[in-house]
């Protein structure tokens, strides 16, 4: 709230305090989210990063699927807004793993591979429309590529 307001100083002081009133790694793990985005909102990249790292390792040491799926959207959209697609689909991809009914990650790794650029999403020399299919489902729509890869895991 403090963020959408303005008050910066203000909401990094609750996250800090959140972070120390609330011990389960899961919930801090999704506090690192919230104040990771927070960061990459007032345009300080560095800092966003490092607290989605933390997020990440968080959530890694608990069971809560959805806190480890929540750290790597943010780290893919950081990784996005730096220009490394094959990040941003490495992480967005385990995002849809462990989250499969996101839309958020969903979508996000569907721009990701609409790009053109990440590493799996290169058509083939000479394939022309039948490699288009291929690579973004029957209809051409990136984001049935990214529900059929969901569904089959």
């Amino acid at each position: 709230v403090y963020q959408r307001q303005g008050k910066r100083d203000l909401a990094e002081s609750h996250f800090a305090a959140a972070l120390r009133a609330l011990t389960d790694p899961s919930v801090q793990a999704q506090i690192y989210t919230d104040w990771s985005l927070s960061a990459q909102h007032r345009g300080d990249t560095d800092r966003a990063l490092e607290l989605a790292q933390r997020a990440l390792e968080l959530a890694e040491a608990s069971t809560d699927q959805r806190a480890h799926a929540q750290a790597h959207n943010v780290l893919g959209v950081l990784a996005r807004h730096q220009g490394d697609l094959a990040t941003a689909q490495r992480h967005l991809e385990s995002a849809v793993e462990k989250a499969p009914g996101d839309f958020d990650s969903s979508h996000r790794l569907a721009q990701v591979l609409a790009d053109g650029r990440g590493r799996h999403v290169q058509p083939p020399r000479g394939g022309g429309e039948r490699a288009r299919r291929h690579h973004f489902g029957k209809d051409g729509h990136a984001l049935e590529l990214v529900h059929a890869r969901a569904s089959s895991v």
